[in-house]
């Protein structure tokens, strides 16, 4: 019998190759990167329906904003996930004067560039209040999309930028072993000079 070209034959059953790519997608999807898995397992934060910087469970401090500074920090996706917000949570110091307030997420390339490649609009009733856990919408402002796939073992950062603040807030944050393990590469965060008014492009 003539072979369809666009099915393959699996244990004497032909199965069309888009069915076959679309369950290796799913499979792919559902798969740890290894850089991450150990962590994920062990603080129990296996779940599809958010891809986190770190493991909330050891969320043990705070970070104060800087003005115009982007603060970032640096994590790999554990699996592939479409996303159409960014989630952050405000700790003990509530955002007081802040004339730009965003999120935004970032490409980190192997030699450490990163890329904007999904963002928030500015909202300056963002981290006004304490021990309060803020989402926003993607927003399609410049040309970013409402709706971003994250791939899975792609390193990203999620950066926060406020400007303007006479009381800077201070959203919930993982202490590090200081500049120097913060430092090492690839790096796990940071922030850029206090020089932007937006969130940058690159």
């Amino acid at each position: 019998m003539p072979i369809d070209p666009a099915t393959v034959i699996i244990d004497g059953q032909h199965v069309s190759k888009a069915a076959l790519r679309d369950l290796l997608n799913e499979l792919d999807s559902r798969i740890l990167a290894p850089e991450v898995a150990a962590d994920y397992a062990w603080f129990g934060t296996l779940n599809p329906d958010r891809i986190e910087c770190y493991p909330r469970l050891i969320s043990d401090s705070q970070l104060s904003l800087v003005n115009s500074s982007v603060m970032l920090t640096s994590f790999i996706a554990p699996w592939t996930k479409q996303i159409n917000a960014l989630t952050l949570h405000n700790n003990n110091s509530a955002g007081v004067g802040m004339t730009y307030a965003a999120m935004g997420l970032y490409t980190v390339a192997a030699n450490g560039d990163l890329s904007l490649v999904a963002r928030t609009d500015s909202d300056t009733s963002l981290m006004t209040a304490t021990f309060t856990t803020y989402t926003r919408a993607l927003s399609t402002t410049g040309g970013y999309p409402a709706s971003y796939l994250m791939e899975y073992s792609q390193r990203y950062a999620l950066g926060v930028l406020v400007t303007g603040a006479t009381t800077v807030p201070s959203p919930r944050a993982k202490s590090t072993t200081g500049p120097l393990g913060a430092a090492m590469l690839p790096r796990i965060g940071g922030r850029t000079g206090t020089i932007h008014a937006a969130l940058p492009a690159a």
